[in-house]
């Protein structure tokens, strides 16, 4: 609805068209299909089908590029709460207006017919053996090392060979980039948390439907479709796990099988969204490690010289 509202805001700019996915390619699937052409890991099998669909169909239309916006977060998305002016506040308020927005939440669930979940129903899987260092709250250092393109786990999607054509991302272009790294944290958070210098920067811009919405869509609501199917490729590919290399001390291997055996393998009832996209990374991931060790022993040894 968002994009075709976003076409009629702007019908010299924007065409519209529906995409339908049939492919029945599943997530992993996927993933070792772009990981073979960009040599690179994919981190977000479940939507990959639909990027691969975009970017045949923007070929066949005569593009020779798409734009994308993935670093439109970091260039005048992201909410800066490293500014934020309740840093000074005592902890006491601070817990007191938590209090009062989580009671709002859930009145706000319950007469909207919302259901509000209990976080304690469905744990985190814990992919790794061992958690992960527990990364420091960004600052503005690392805001600007974030904002300069320093790390990126998108690789393989900015890839020109990954697909039918490549992307731009406009966000990154350096003049986006002087602009964002020139102003100011009280800048940011003067339009208020949760994009609040975006939507006012799209004023007059973006339609306001689209402009003030809080609701976020998600991605790939359809992985589960394509790989429901899939049971015994799946216990195949934990199985393997074990003699992976680089990875197979690294991955809770009992955890991951535990927990596709409690899915729900051929029915329409999707397991948790998380927990699909944890498992399939980390199976694209062993598939990608696999896949390039093979490739590597196939090549020609290096010729010794004399």
């Amino acid at each position: 609805a968002e994009a075709r509202t976003l076409a009629q805001h702007y019908p010299e700019a924007i065409v519209w068209g529906p995409l339908v996915n049939a492919s029945g390619r599943g997530p992993l699937e996927m993933a070792r299909l772009v990981s073979s052409r960009a040599w690179w890991p994919a981190f977000g099998p479940g939507n990959l089908e639909w990027i691969d669909a975009i970017r045949t169909r923007a070929a066949q239309q005569g593009s020779s590029s798409v734009w994308e916006g993935t670093h439109g977060n970091a260039a005048f998305s992201f909410n800066h709460d490293y500014a934020r002016v309740d840093r000074d506040v005592p902890m006491g308020v601070q817990l007191m207006r938590k209090a009062r927005r989580g009671v709002r939440r859930m009145i706000v669930g319950r007469s909207s017919g919302a259901t509000v979940h209990d976080s304690t129903e469905a744990p985190r899987l814990e992919v790794l053996t061992e958690p992960p260092a527990t990364r420091p709250p960004l600052d503005r250092e690392g805001y600007l090392e974030w904002l300069a393109g320093h790390r990126s786990p998108h690789g393989g999607l900015m890839n020109p060979d990954a697909f039918a054509v490549p992307s731009i991302d406009p966000f990154r272009h350096p003049a986006v980039l002087e602009v964002a790294a020139r102003i100011t944290p009280q800048t940011w958070r003067q339009f208020g948390p949760h994009r609040g210098f975006a939507r006012a920067a799209g004023a007059g811009r973006v339609p306001d439907v689209i402009r003030l919405r809080r609701t976020r869509g998600a991605q790939g609501l359809d992985v589960w479709h394509w790989m429901r199917h899939d049971h015994d490729r799946y216990v195949d590919e934990v199985e393997q796990l074990a003699d992976t290399p680089a990875i197979a001390d690294l991955v809770n291997i009992p955890a991951l099988r535990s927990t596709i055996d409690t899915w729900l393998w051929g029915t329409p009832e999707p397991p948790p969204q998380i927990e699909m996209l944890q498992v399939n990374r980390v199976l694209g991931f062993a598939q990608f490690i696999r896949d390039t060790q093979q490739r590597l022993d196939s090549l020609p040894s290096p010729i010794q010289p004399d």
